[in-house]
């Protein structure tokens, strides 16, 4: 598959009503602050009826949304503040006048190269804007040869999380409904929640050997019996699918490594439901905290060399289950005063320490998130729900899970992109085969 792209407008949409002064200055929570500066890409793909119209139904509908959403249409001023001054957001008509939307659909391999083609951006990767680096929002709408259409953004993640991006995207196709619904009104909470500090500095991470095999990335599609089977074989009922399925991940690059060493697996768990009392759904901002799992070097070397240890293979879904649910209003309380960003930092290298990652042979790290629970298939301009949506963020050693479409008919089933090393993908291959047989249709049909 190689789409041809074609940008054919780009213009500036700004709020429909001006910002107030008093809301001039926008504070970023620690978590914010954290946050390294790079771009969320997520790809919406829908049947529509008459392009042009719903173009510019696009246009003033994002005008709409943006007078609530005010922050993204600003541009960051520093590390701390957003400049909310209505300067607006980037939005592309592209036209792909050689494709259908059935070329996407259709393909059982899809290529996250070509999906970022309907991207506002050149990469679909961090700093991936191709107008000023401090704009916060960019959209891109591009017109299949059949009057499909690709809604694709861009936004920045050192304001916005997933589940506040779905919460902007569900009041902005509200809004092109001629919907006034009020239920997902943002709340600007963020730094009163988790109060910023001047030394909260981005996390730049560890940077990858320069010997790190090359990774592969793939997509797999489990369907919900499959999973449900899966679940079935850990030690415990309350592991869930994407722990089940995030186990057999981390599993199966454990066993395909040359060397042992300690292991640590990321989690990304939102914290507005884990705080007391409960953060309102429309908490604006990044809400989500990053948890380390780690597995000292004996486990992995069981883990890796019995294949028939029961206890060994479930050790992995019972370590991630017991951090999970660990993290309860408690901890998020202990993140939430002035010094929270300093105490998330110390849990951090306390865990990595436990499992023996500070020593000389060092840690292998793998990256876990799911969108499980985000409402991807709920982003609705009038069309219904999308018939595929995807984004293309994947970093080395990263899986993540979303939501299979609703035409697919299979509500507990779920698409696993996975990024590894040529081994460990292998490795993973001959795991599902082995014991998850693969559903390899993408798409049941356009709605």
């Amino acid at each position: 598959m190689a789409i041809t792209v074609d940008v054919v407008s780009r213009r500036t949409v700004k709020p429909s009503t001006p910002t107030p002064p008093h809301l001039r200055s926008y504070q970023l929570c620690w978590i914010d602050q954290i946050t390294p500066v790079y771009h969320l890409p997520v790809v919406f793909f829908y049947s529509a009826a008459d392009a042009d119209a719903d173009l510019e139904i696009l246009k003033s509908s994002l005008s709409t949304a943006l007078a609530s959403f005010y922050p993204l249409a600003g541009r960051m001023s520093g590390n701390s503040i957003v400049d909310c001054g209505d300067q607006g957001v980037d939005f592309l008509e592209a036209r792909a006048p050689g494709a259908d939307l059935s070329e996407i659909l259709s393909s059982d391999e899809p290529d996250l190269d070509e999906v970022k083609k309907f991207l506002p951006c050149s990469k679909g990767e961090a700093s991936c804007c191709d107008s000023e680096p401090t704009v916060i929002l960019s959209v891109q709408a591009t017109v299949f040869r059949c009057g499909g259409i690709a809604v694709g953004l861009c936004v920045s993640h050192k304001i916005a999380d997933g589940r506040s991006l779905f919460s902007f995207l569900q009041a902005w196709a509200a809004a092109a409904r001629g919907s006034s619904s009020s239920e997902n009104s943002p709340s600007f909470d963020g730094a009163a929640v988790f109060p910023p500090n001047a030394n909260a500095v981005p996390y730049e991470g560890e940077k990858p050997p320069e010997n790190k095999p090359p990774q592969v990335r793939k997509r797999f599609v489990l369907d919900g019996p499959r999973i449900a089977a899966l679940r079935e074989k850990t030690a415990s009922s309350a592991t869930t699918r994407f722990q089940a399925v995030a186990g057999l991940v981390w599993r199966s690059a454990l066993r395909a490594r040359p060397r042992a060493r300690a292991a640590v697996a990321t989690l990304v768990l939102d914290s507005r439901s884990r705080t007391e009392p409960p953060t309102p759904i429309g908490s604006f901002g990044n809400r989500c905290i990053a948890i380390l799992v780690g597995i000292p070097r004996d486990v992995v070397e069981n883990v890796a060399s019995d294949v028939t240890n029961e206890s060994a293979n479930n050790v992995l879904e019972a370590e991630m289950g017991a951090a999970v649910e660990g993290v309860d209003a408690e901890y998020v309380r202990r993140l939430q005063g002035e010094d929270g960003w300093l105490r998330a930092s110390e849990l951090t290298l306390e865990e990595v320490q436990k499992c023996g990652g500070l020593a000389e042979a060092g840690f292998d790290m793998n990256i876990f998130s799911s969108w499980l629970r985000l409402p991807v298939y709920e982003v609705d301009f009038g069309w219904g729900p999308a018939a595929w949506a995807c984004t293309t963020l994947l970093g080395p050693s990263a899986m993540v899970v979303l939501p299979r479409p609703p035409s697919a008919g299979d509500p507990q089933g779920m698409e696993v992109w996975a990024s590894l090393g040529e081994d460990e993908m292998a490795e993973l291959q001959r795991e599902l085969d082995k014991l998850v047989p693969l559903n390899p249709v993408h798409h049941v049909g356009q709605p």
